[in-house]
C-alpha cells in the first residue's frame, strides 16, 4: 500500500507540476491559476488512491452529489471574485438549436491571490476539481466492473442512463430558453454552456460519458 500510494502522489505530483509548467509556457506567469487540464489530471490521480476501497455505489452518490453541490457552491456570493462575464450564444449551433448554447465572450482574469488561487482550483478554473472530477471517477467505477468482468451486463443498464440523462439535459436547455443565459452560474435549469459547466452541460456530459464507455 505504501508503495502504491508513493506512486500515486509522484504520478499526481508529476502531471500537476507538468500542468503548471505548460500554463506558464502558454499564457505566461500571470495567468498560471486559469487550471487546465493536467492540473485536474493530477489531482485526480491522487484522489482516485484513496476511493479504491470505497463501494462503487458510494462513488456513484459522490458522483451526484459533486453534480448537485457544485451548482449551489458556485452560485454563493462569496464565489464571485470578480469574474464579470457576457454571453453569447454559440456560433453554428445556435442555427441549428437556437437558445440552447451559449459561450462566454471573455475570459475570467487570473489572479496572483490565495483565496482567488483556490477558487479557481476547485470553482472556477477551466477545469476545476468541481465537477470535473466525477468523469475520473465514473471512469475508476467503470474499469472496476471491466477489471472483475462484470461490465458486460451492465452495458444496457448504463446505455439507457446514459440516454436518459442526455434527454433530461436537453429538456433542461429547452426549459431555459427564456432565462438570463447568467444561469449557467448556480442554478439548475439552464441552458448548455461549457465555461463555466452548467448543471445541463454536466448532465449532458455525464450521459455521453457512459455512452461511450459502454461503446
Amino acid at each position: 500500500t505504501t508503495t502504491l500510494l508513493k506512486k500515486a502522489l509522484l504520478r499526481g505530483a508529476y502531471l500537476f507540476g507538468v500542468g503548471l509548467v505548460m500554463l506558464i509556457v502558454a499564457f505566461g506567469p500571470d495567468d498560471v491559476w486559469r487550471w487546465d487540464i493536467l492540473t485536474l489530471m493530477g489531482t485526480a490521480t491522487v484522489l482516485l488512491f484513496f476511493c479504491r476501497h470505497i463501494p462503487s455505489w458510494a462513488l456513484l452518490l459522490a458522483v451526484a452529489l459533486i453534480m448537485l453541490a457544485t451548482t449551489v457552491l458556485r452560485g454563493l456570493p462569496i464565489m464571485d471574485f470578480g469574474w464579470v462575464f457576457t454571453l453569447q450564444e454559440t456560433p453554428f449551433l445556435t442555427d441549428i438549436f437556437p437558445g440552447l448554447f451559449w459561450d462566454p465572450t471573455l475570459e475570467p482574469e487570473f489572479h496572483w491571490e490565495l483565496t482567488h488561487a483556490i477558487k479557481g482550483f476547485f470553482f472556477w478554473g477551466e477545469f476545476p476539481v468541481f465537477p470535473w472530477v466525477i468523469f475520473s471517477i465514473l471512469g475508476f467505477v467503470v474499469g472496476r466492473r471491466i477489471v472483475a468482468g462484470t461490465f458486460n451486463t451492465d452495458v444496457p443498464k448504463v446505455l439507457t442512463a446514459g440516454a436518459i440523462m442526455i434527454a433530461v439535459s436537453f429538456a433542461l436547455a429547452l426549459l431555459a430558453r427564456s432565462k438570463d443565459p447568467y444561469c449557467v452560474v448556480g442554478d439548475y435549469i439552464t441552458p448548455f454552456c461549457f465555461y463555466p459547466d452548467s448543471f445541463s452541460m454536466i448532465v449532458y456530459q455525464t450521459g455521453m460519458s457512459l455512452m461511450v464507455f459502454s461503446v
